[in-house]
C-alpha cells in the first residue's frame, strides 16, 4: 500500500510515510488573517473559501507534509470580520503571503 505523493496532505483515512519529516518552507505569523481558497486548506471535505485569524502555529506537528503544509489554530472569520468560532486547519504554505510570513523561518 502506498501513501499520498510527497507534499500532499493525507486524505480521509490516509497516512503519510514516517520518513517524511521536513519542516514547512514557511509559516504564518500569529495575528495574521489568511484568506484561503478551496484547495489551500484541509479540515473537511467542504470546498469553500476560509478566512482565519491565526492564533497559534503548530510547526511541531507540521513536519509530516514534505514542507508543503502546516497546521494552524485560529478563529474563523465571517465576511464582516466577526469571529465565527475556533478552527484548526492544515494550510498550503504557498497560500501564506510574503508579508504574513514569520521572519523567524
Amino acid at each position: 500500500m502506498s501513501g499520498p505523493p510527497r507534499g500532499e496532505p493525507p486524505q480521509a483515512g490516509g497516512y503519510l510515510p514516517r520518513d517524511v519529516t521536513t519542516p514547512p518552507r514557511r509559516l504564518p505569523r500569529v495575528g495574521t488573517i489568511l484568506t484561503l481558497e478551496p484547495g489551500q486548506w484541509r479540515i473537511a471535505t467542504e470546498p469553500r473559501r476560509l478566512v482565519v485569524l491565526v492564533t497559534q502555529v503548530r510547526a511541531d506537528i507540521s513536519t509530516w507534509y514534505g514542507g508543503a503544509w502546516c497546521w494552524v489554530h485560529g478563529d474563523e472569520l465571517d465576511d464582516n470580520g466577526r469571529v465565527v468560532g475556533p478552527v484548526q486547519v492544515l494550510i498550503d504554505v504557498d497560500a501564506i503571503p510574503d508579508d504574513a510570513t514569520d521572519p523567524a523561518r
